[in-house]
């Protein structure tokens, strides 16, 4: 405490000094002629004013009566700044300019606000922040409704209309409207991450990724929806599901007229129509156009599955794909057929069951066998018996074996069947099932490719007796194909 004052005290004299042998320059400027006979030679006298003395710049159209005010002027054309700071390379037109400046070394906030705690070295910077206060904008722009309490900020939101990008890159094609986006933008290049969590170690390029990143630790959500009650942590996030409740989407594609809730949204599906795909990953060749899309498919190569289910042991790589995995615990079905008492827990099984209402439906068929239970039927079990029909083959071109087993070499046309061909060089699960055939017509469920289905139904051997208990759910498989 006793350095920082002894510091303070010596840039307070040495300001005093600064401002000592900037009053004497005030008559010669270096390389000028701003002395007492160029002031006197400015003067001029107004009859309007009852013979008041003003003084005029010879250079524009400038006039004021305080000599101060003038000498001020004249600087700006002479381009003379006499008072320097002694602690930097700062150097300004006035002794108050100076003043204002020596407190940012100093730590010295005198202008306080009288309803916070905001303090600042600058009176300008009060004015703005009493207008938080007073809801006072008095920036409106001239092509929206848009206002605001800083004329800089109105400039920058002027870009938003005119598609001005002033600051670009040095490095790379990239232009913004704002600069403190190029700045974030060059770390990129640079590598830097000076932003960093006090509580873990992440680190960020931006300030906003960090305020974003430290809300993971703290459970307060103080931002409540009006009509649901919902509540999240981010006002970003409660005006996006706001949209849910009042169906405004502002967000349209100019080519194709989709319209969305968010913004990140329609920037992806603007990448529809340019084809860029500018996530790509490093051990094939798969390219997408969103990040997280690109985080899943890593997963094939990785075999990570960091979602597991609390109730058994199914785990996956995809959250969705966990979501419709609980509804089997919970017995949810959300997914409702708008014409008959169907529902499914999965959209997909909807959109098929769909189908069957519909004049495409292969119901002029010849039936071979009873009327199939679809409620009961898991046609996912179907979907992946259709994919046996090209995993393994021998026929496909190399372009398309692109996934192949690390374990017996064997190729896969997809990620999918190689995930499936994973599987059986797993240990089977205990304890092991039985399976009862039971037939149904193919064409009933939709698949034209198959003649046939046969259901068996899982039956588990109890232990040390020979009764054999069956399991709820059967499984499909198929017998014969074309």
């Amino acid at each position: 405490m006793e350095n920082q004052e002894l510091e303070n005290s010596f840039i307070a004299s040495n300001l005093y000094v600064s401002m000592e042998h900037a009053e004497q320059m005030e008559t010669v400027s270096a390389g000028c002629t701003l002395d007492e006979n160029y002031i006197e030679s400015c003067e001029t006298y107004d009859d309007s004013s009852n013979g008041k003395k003003y003084y005029s710049c010879p250079r524009c159209r400038y006039r004021c009566p305080k000599r101060s005010n003038f000498v001020l002027h004249v600087r700006t054309h002479t381009g003379e700044k006499p008072f320097a700071c002694s602690a930097c390379d700062y150097r300004c037109l006035s002794k108050s300019r100076l003043a204002r400046h020596m407190n940012s070394h100093t730590g010295t906030k005198p202008f306080a606000c009288l309803h916070c705690h905001f303090k600042c070295t600058l009176k300008n910077n009060l004015i703005v922040h009493m207008r938080a206060h007073t809801g006072e904008k008095p920036f409106s722009c001239t092509e929206c409704e848009y206002k605001c309490t800083q004329s800089s900020t109105l400039v920058t939101h002027m870009r938003s209309h005119t598609g001005e990008r002033p600051y670009v890159c040095t490095i790379c094609d990239y232009k913004s409207s704002y600069r403190s986006h190029l700045i974030g933008h060059m770390r990129i290049h640079s590598g830097e991450k000076p932003f960093k969590c006090d509580t873990c170690d992440y680190t960020c390029a931006q300030r906003s990724a960090l305020t974003v990143h430290m809300l993971l630790h703290s459970d307060e959500k103080k931002y409540t929806c009006t009509y649901c009650g919902y509540k999240c942590k981010r006002k970003s996030e409660i005006n996006t599901h706001i949209r849910s409740h009042t169906g405004e989407k502002p967000y349209m594609c100019k080519i194709c007229n989709l319209s969305c809730t968010r913004s990140n949204t329609l920037a992806n599906h603007m990448r529809t129509h340019s084809a860029d795909k500018p996530f790509s990953c490093e051990h094939c060749d798969y390219k997408c156009i969103q990040r997280g899309s690109l985080v899943n498919h890593m997963r094939i190569h990785t075999g990570e599955k960091p979602y597991q289910c609390s109730v058994c042991v199914f785990k996956c790589a995809r959250a969705f794909n966990l979501v419709t995995h609980m509804r089997k615990h919970t017995g949810e079905k959300p997914y409702k057929c708008s014409i008959c008492d169907y529902r499914s827990a999965a959209k997909a099984r909807l959109n098929r069951h769909m189908k069957i209402h519909t004049k495409s439906d292969c119901s002029d068929k010849p039936k071979k066998s009873k009327t199939v239970n679809r409620a009961k039927l898991d046609s996912s079990v179907v979907n992946k018996h259709m994919r046996t029909h090209s995993a393994g083959r021998t026929d496909l071109d190399e372009t398309d074996q692109k996934y192949i087993c690390n374990v017996c070499n064997t190729k896969c046309p997809d990620a999918y069947s190689l995930n499936q061909h994973m599987s059986t060089h797993e240990a089977p699960p205990e304890p092991q099932f039985i399976a009862i055939k039971q037939e149904f017509d193919a064409s009933e469920v939709g698949y034209d490719d198959c003649d046939a289905l046969s259901v068996p139904v899982a039956v588990k051997r109890e232990q040390d007796s020979d009764m054999l208990s069956v399991e709820l759910t059967p499984v499909i498989t198929i017998d014969t194909c074309r």
